[in-house]
């Protein structure tokens, strides 16, 4: 009965989400120490949600757009924000092209930040293609983005009610009806 359940414990724990999940920990722990080695203690691994998705060279990035591409909640990506611009990475700015939004883009500080990580992410991957062989680290690399893209054309976030809808989902056939009968 106990290998049975070891069994059972192993292929749950070491299912290829989870070995994608932990690998991804523990890129951006080493990425973070690296960081914290290069002069940028205060960075945590959290931030990554942030920082790994602003676009660069432009005006900056809106905070719905950016807890979108990290898959967390808006009031989320915000707590990041301004956590990462009172630690002087970000800035917030209104959107000139619609005044009602913000745009968060790098400082000074930021820029720097980001060219110490891309030396750190190149080391770390050199030294994972010393480990795994260049030839099988592109085949990682390549396999995770087919999974990736097919993620991308095949899964559909489900729909979330608006507030304020007058309308209400009633029952398993997909139907819909006013929400004062």
């Amino acid at each position: 009965m106990d290998r049975s359940r070891a069994g059972r414990r192993s292929k749950v724990e070491e299912n290829v989400g989870r070995l994608l999940l932990r690998g991804s920990h523990a890129f951006n722990a080493e990425l973070v120490a690296r960081l914290h080695a290069g002069g940028y203690p205060d960075i945590r691994p959290v931030h990554s949600s942030v920082l790994a998705h602003i676009d660069i060279g432009g005006p900056g990035t809106r905070p719905t757009v950016l807890a979108q591409r990290a898959g967390i909640t808006k009031q989320a990506m915000g707590e990041l924000v301004a956590d990462l611009e009172a630690l002087g990475y970000v800035a917030r700015r209104t959107d000139p092209t619609d005044r009602r939004a913000r745009l968060v883009s790098l400082t000074l500080r930021g820029r720097r930040q980001l060219a110490e990580a891309l030396v750190a992410i190149e080391s770390i991957e050199a030294r994972y293609a010393e480990l795994l062989g260049a030839e099988d680290l592109q085949r990682l690399r390549s396999g995770i983005e087919r999974i990736l893209d097919d993620r991308d054309q095949t899964v559909r976030e489900p729909e979330r009610p608006r507030l304020g809808s007058s309308r209400v989902h009633t029952g398993s056939s997909g139907t819909t009806e006013p929400a004062n009968r």
